[in-house]
């Protein structure tokens, strides 16, 4: 219970202020940000249940900033522990499946958790 009061608090903390984890993003920081993205994206599939609400968001968020790190081509490789979870959840092209993934979960929420999907993945 506790590791899990601690998870919800990360998550809360990432969503409502996810400027102050990295600073605003730029090219120098890009990687480092999608790295604590996916680090947020597991600790809401540890808590499921409870993260259904931003689990979209989330899902959506990496997606755009991988989509921004190949067009920029950034270096980036995704840290070890994380990457064996994702792999676990939606195999070795997870990365390309998150897009998917987030509408699928949004659709679940309705056409307004839709619509906030299509509006990250669309950049606005």
């Amino acid at each position: 219970r506790k590791n899990n009061d601690m998870v919800r608090k990360f998550i809360t903390i990432h969503m409502e202020f996810p400027s102050s984890m990295q600073g605003p993003v730029s090219p120098d920081n890009m990687s480092s940000v999608l790295n604590e993205h996916l680090k947020v994206l597991c600790c809401c599939y540890s808590i499921e249940r409870e993260a259904k609400d931003v689990l979209p968001v989330v899902l959506s968020i990496c997606h755009k900033l991988y989509q921004v790190v190949k067009v920029m081509r950034i270096s980036w490789e995704c840290p070890t522990e994380l990457k064996e979870k994702l792999v676990d959840k939606f195999g070795h092209t997870f990365m390309e499946k998150l897009d998917r993934e987030a509408l699928t979960k949004a659709e679940v929420l309705g056409s307004e958790m839709v619509k906030v999907v299509r509006d990250i993945a669309s950049g606005r």
